[in-house]
């Protein structure tokens, strides 16, 4: 560890750790910055984090002089401060008053540091400001050069993390482009640039003029979209969620997300909610209510000999509803016909950040329940179904088995599976050719309408929290499972108690 002082204050960091980065970690103190990012290379281009260094004659940029032994750092001299408002100065001649309507107003640098650090008023006066042409650089993101600041973070991002150089410089000095080179801007984790702009210069197309920032609300979750399980910022405004950024956890997905979990939030508040329970028997559907079925489900399975009851839940579920599933089948009915998904789900990376597998708590279910029932061979429930061998068959998230490779086909045998038994329970929060093909629809909860945990693939528990409140009619899988199976057992403890006293009747 490497002994240095920040305005006085003794700070210790690791050898080979830029000032900036050493500051900040330790809290010493905040410099303002630009083109500097944790995850990229420094760059040194925005000049906003001149320090003094004692001993130095110039002011030096931290993002890019290496701490030293006994290096005595100022961030607060008055010709660090007078650095700061004639950079600004220089950025605010062609920048725009673009504040009220760009969508990056209430966490813009720019905007920040003006109000922090610039001069109360301009010098310019006379001239026109720079202005470039509008630019749609695909299907996800748009350029106003006008509002860029030439940190090059974006560049850096595609040419360091995702190793794309389809976004490149052009011209220099007063005359510098941020352009495409070729082709649009079409790679999986695109977006990550609309967060990287320090401004507003590029933007997301999906969240384009849909908020301020101010009035969303950040919950701190993860996304669900595979087992890497990647922290995120799930940001919602009067009950619908609006986008999701990335949370930082380097031992998971260090500051980035793919650009598929980050808009993959629209079913959320989408019209392929299940948002009602229905019944349909006898050839008639009727609407009805979960606390109805439930009760209606836990007198069927007490009626339903074990080995005619099946039971299939898939890895979308929480580690609490998993225990919650295994309990009902193996422990509450003793059945042996249950499992955890059709098939076994994939292993490994897709790059440096995707999971193949496409289920957000694989590793949860081979941690919890795995080892129990059928694990993943719910295949084996299909085919008794198919050949007739259950009366009853109950699922919970038949829509994630789209998921599996070659999911479309197994999703419709398992709708035609259905049609074989006399009763079968869907609970789902999306509608499937399974939920169309059930005896009994109980609406579902999304991973944004409730709480739990979920194991990823490196089998790190982590939490996801409700960012959204769910209709008060729907009731939680957990407490669906609890409620069906202490309505089971306590029907079993009185039917012990009457045998009971029959027997004792009969030797009296």
């Amino acid at each position: 560890m490497i002994n240095f002082f920040v305005d006085g204050k003794p700070v210790q960091a690791p050898e080979g750790s830029m000032v900036i980065q050493a500051a900040h970690d330790a809290k010493a103190a905040e410099i303002p910055y630009f083109c500097y990012h944790p995850a990229l290379k420094p760059a040194g281009l925005c000049r906003m984090c001149l320090v003094e260094i004692e001993g130095a004659p110039k002011l030096q940029a931290s993002c890019t002089t290496p701490i030293s032994e006994g290096m005595k750092v100022i961030t607060k001299s008055a010709r660090v401060a007078q650095a700061r408002k004639d950079v600004l100065e220089f950025y605010l001649l062609n920048h725009p008053l673009d504040c009220p309507i760009c969508d990056k107003a209430g966490e813009c640098m720019l905007q920040d540091y003006t109000f922090a650090h610039a001069r109360q008023n301009s010098r310019f006066r006379d001239g026109e400001k720079r202005r470039y042409n509008y630019e749609d650089l695909g299907p996800k993101l748009f350029r106003d050069m006008d509002r860029c600041v030439h940190c090059l973070r974006c560049v850096r991002f595609c040419e360091e993390i995702v190793g794309d150089d389809n976004l490149s410089v052009f011209q220099r000095g007063n005359h510098t482009d941020i352009s495409i080179f070729g082709s649009p801007v079409v790679n999986d984790f695109a977006l990550n640039i609309a967060e990287l702009c320090p401004v507003g210069a590029l933007v997301s197309k999906d969240f384009l003029y849909q908020s301020r920032v101010w009035h969303l609300k950040k919950t701190e979750t993860i996304c669900t979209s595979c087992a890497t399980g990647c922290n995120i910022y799930m940001e919602s405004k009067d009950q619908e969620v609006k986008r999701i950024t990335p949370r930082i956890n380097k031992a998971v997905n260090d500051h980035w997300i793919c650009d598929y979990g980050r808009l993959n939030y629209k079913y959320v508040n989408g019209d392929q909610r299940v948002q009602e329970a229905v019944s349909r028997e006898s050839g008639e559907i009727a609407v009805t209510t979960p606390e109805d079925l439930s009760a209606r489900i836990a007198d069927l399975l007490g009626r339903t000999p074990k080995d005619r009851a099946g039971f299939l839940i898939t890895p979308e579920a929480t580690n609490e509803e998993i225990f919650e599933f295994r309990r009902l089948a193996e422990k509450v009915v003793a059945t042996p016909n249950f499992a955890y998904g059709l098939v076994p789900p994939e292993e490994g990376k897709l790059d440096f950040l995707r999971n193949r597998d496409k289920f957000p708590n694989s590793a949860g279910v081979r941690r919890i329940g795995a080892s129990s029932g059928l694990g993943f061979n719910g295949m084996k429930i299909v085919e008794k179904a198919e050949s007739g061998d259950l009366d009853v068959l109950v699922l919970f998230y038949p829509h994630s088995v789209i998921k599996h490779p070659n999911g479309a086909a197994l999703l419709t045998r398992l709708a035609g599976a259905l049609s074989k038994v006399k009763t079968s329970v869907v609970i789902d929060y999306l509608k499937s050719p399974a939920s169309d093909a059930a005896t009994w629809l109980i609406p579902g909860l999304t991973h944004a309408e409730k709480n739990g945990t979920m194991d990823n693939a490196q089998g790190m528990t982590q939490k996801i929290r409700r960012a959204i409140f769910p209709s008060p009619a729907v009731i939680p899988e957990k407490d669906l499972l609890v409620r069906i199976s202490t309505a089971l057992s306590e029907k079993g403890e009185r039917e012990k108690g009457r045998k009971g006293e029959r027997e004792s009747a009969a030797t009296t």
